[in-house]
Order: C-alpha cells, then structure tokens, then sequence
C-alpha cells in the first residue's frame, strides 16, 4: 500500500508531539508529508515567537526538516493563491501548495476557513489530523513499532506509551490518544526492545 499524500497546514506543526508523530509516519511510509517554504517559514515564526530563547535551535531544526523532507516540498502553486475562495486570504497559499502537490488529505485544524467543495473539484480532503490519521490503514498494520519509533525520539526526558497519548490528547487528537493507550503495553514492549531502558 503506498504512502498517502498529506498536506500538513502550520498549526498543525506548532503541536511538538502531532508534528513528530506525523514525520514518523512519513518515514514509515504509511504518509508523504507535502510542503511549501511557506508553511514552513509560518510555523517557524510562530515557534520562535512562543519560545523566543530557542530560536537557534529551532532555526536549525527546520533546516534539518527541508533537507529531509527535501524532495516532497511543492513548489509554482503561486498563480492559484487568491483564486480559491478562502474565508482567511492568509490560507490561500495552504490551498494551494495542496492542490498542485496533489494532497488527498490537507490536515488542519482550521477546516472551517477552506472552502468546502474541494474533494470534488480536487479530490482533496480537508480535515482535523486526529480524524484522519487515526483511520490510516498503514497506521493500523504496523501500529506498536511506528508509535516506539515515535515515542524513541523523546530521550530527554524519556516518554511513555501513557505519557505520549496523554501528550497527544493536548494537541487535541482524542482519537489518536485512544489508539495509544489501547496499544501502551505492546508500545511499551516495543519501545523497552528499541532502546534498552525501562518504562515506568
């Protein structure tokens, strides 16, 4: 089965937890996360207004995300931006960038702001992260080892499989947090065999 196409809008890239667990996914190939220069140069500002003594680290950080989500960023989606009848006009370049990219899914938090005729004139689904991913056949077949991955990239200090559902359901992803906590004892296996430590 190959990887769907996401769209990931900046608001869903401010929530730490979501954006690593979406760029996990990706990795796993159960997604291609799809982006512009411009949602991410968004998400950056927005980070580093919120946390503005991290602002080298994360400068680096997203450095590190265009050079390995390299060959997915969308480019010449320009010559739509206010031609698609966004409420918001500072969502149009989301639209965008999903349209020429070819997105079947656009995750956000701000459906509401899209119009809402884009699956038929696109085939493009607008929606919350939480209620599309936690529907991802991919996600389901592999789920105890993708989520340790996930929960692996935390070391510091280190996260459990109850820790991150409860992490998860702060981003507000209620349904992803449910299939975590369902999983914890075989994530928690899983991730114990991945990284050598004991979970509490």
């Amino acid at each position: 089965m190959s990887a769907v196409k996401v769209f990931v809008d900046a608001d869903v890239l401010h929530k730490l937890y979501l954006r690593k667990l979406i760029f996990t996914l990706h990795d796993y190939e159960v997604v291609q996360v799809l982006w512009t220069k411009e949602v991410f140069d968004e998400s950056l500002r927005s980070l580093t207004r919120r946390f503005p003594n991290k602002q080298v680290d994360l400068y680096r950080m997203f450095q590190n995300y265009r050079t390995h989500f390299f060959d997915t960023e969308v480019t010449n989606f320009q010559h739509l931006v206010g031609q698609l009848g966004c409420d918001d006009p500072n969502d149009e370049h989301v639209l965008a960038g999903a349209i020429v990219g070819r997105a079947r899914y656009l995750l956000t938090f701000n459906s509401s702001d899209f119009p809402t005729d884009t699956e038929e004139a696109y085939g493009l689904v607008i929606g919350n992260p939480d209620e599309i991913l936690a529907q991802m056949p991919n996600l389901k077949q592999n789920t105890d080892e993708i989520l340790a991955h996930w929960l692996r990239l935390f070391r510091e200090p280190s996260v459990s499989a109850a820790s991150g559902a409860q992490a998860i359901a702060k981003s507000n992803c209620p349904q992803l947090a449910s299939l975590i906590r369902d999983r914890a004892t075989a994530v928690d296996l899983k991730l114990n065999q991945l990284s050598g430590r004991n979970l509490k």
